[in-house]
């Protein structure tokens, strides 16, 4: 029993490791699996195959994704898995990859087929921070491959990102459907944050939308101070209808030398997360993690505090226990959400317990 709870281990360390270096190189593809704009539209409204999580469709795998034990042991705040939450969440995975993906290629990319469980469960424990209070839907969809050499190569990125976000707006309109009227969040992650930003700007003018969205969660995007954000930004704990962004990093990073900051062109973008003061500092409740043989924890010491600096928000901590985090340049893109998910856990049950009080005051 050990030495199989040790290889699935060692797989998850594998495949963890070929993800960061998709996330620098791009997700494999070969030319039959690359999507072009002939393909069909996905059927997200009656095929489950496009989606990781659709309660709606009974697909259902992230409420599971709660750590159960906390390093060291101590009582940490979690809000429980609610049994019958009162919100929803639409969340939209980043880039994805797979170790088994074979050659690489241009173009949109569906990844179903090919997608490790260690990945699918990466992608569901980012957005079961929200499970405290909000049923979870992820969709799939033809994602831009490989984004930060095709825009160091100069190659239609804008056009392959329309080509994407048309399959997310698709499966939003099969989110709202399923939701009705129920209040929501929005969330993504890296490229997902991208696509979140354009619901934003391509939806969100309807007042009977914008009413219902409790909160919005987009790390892994960048914002700039001179241009106006879809949503005001999350400043104040708890805040209802504001948009949280934010890129991590270890305190010796270098921004040029991290995802975010290859893809900036030295532009330095803005940290909107509650909870930090003036100077841009702010406490730490825990980061989401794996322990010995694959087990869920919480790490509840690793990080000491955070603390924006150019452009990113430094981790700043145990520099053996936030190894596992980073990169060799201290790049910890990967891990956004991982790394604050009792921070927006707690920010999420708060967002939504002020929007019921409006909600009923109005």
């Amino acid at each position: 029993m050990a030495s199989w709870l040790a290889d699935e281990a060692q797989k998850f360390v594998d495949q963890t490791q070929a993800y960061v270096t998709c996330l620098i190189n791009g997700p494999a593809t070969t030319e039959s699996e690359s999507q072009t704009e002939t393909d069909a539209a996905p059927a997200y409204a009656t095929d489950k195959s496009w989606w990781l999580a659709n309660p709606a469709l009974g697909v259902v795998g992230s409420e599971l994704w709660v750590p159960m034990q906390t390093v060291p042991p101590t009582t940490v705040e979690c809000a429980p898995v609610a049994g019958s939450p009162a919100a929803d969440v639409f969340f939209v995975h980043g880039t994805l990859a797979s170790p088994q993906d074979g050659p690489r290629g241009d173009g949109n990319y569906d990844c179903r087929a090919s997608l490790p469980d260690a990945t699918k469960g990466y992608v569901l424990s980012q957005a079961a921070c929200f499970n405290a209070v909000a049923r979870i839907f992820a969709p799939h969809y033809r994602y831009a491959a490989f984004v930060a050499e095709d825009a160091r190569r100069g190659l239609d990125l804008d056009g392959r990102r329309d080509f994407a976000f048309a399959d997310v707006d698709r499966a939003f309109d099969a989110f709202l459907a399923a939701s009705g009227s129920r209040p929501f969040f929005l969330a993504g992650h890296s490229q997902g944050a991208v696509m979140v930003k354009k619901l934003l700007e391509a939806r969100f003018g309807d007042e009977s939308l914008r009413r219902r969205l409790v909160g919005c969660y987009a790390p892994g995007l960048a914002l700039f101070a001179n241009v106006a954000p879809p949503l005001p930004l999350a400043t104040e704990p708890g805040a209802v209808g504001t948009l949280a962004c934010w890129n991590c990093a270890a305190e010796h990073a270098a921004f040029e030398h991290t995802v975010v900051g290859s893809l900036c062109g030295g532009y330095r973008p803005l940290t909107a997360l509650p909870g930090l003061d003036a100077a841009g500092e702010g406490s730490h409740l825990g980061c989401f993690g794996w322990g010995a043989f694959f087990v869920q924890v919480f790490y509840t010491e690793a990080c000491a505090k955070v603390a924006v600096k150019d452009g990113l928000l430094r981790i700043v901590g145990d520099k053996n226990a936030l190894a596992y985090y980073a990169t060799g340049t201290g790049c910890m893109h990967k891990w956004d959400f991982h790394l604050l998910w009792l921070d927006v856990r707690k920010n999420a049950v708060a967002q939504l317990a002020n929007y019921e009080k409006e909600t009923a005051a109005a």
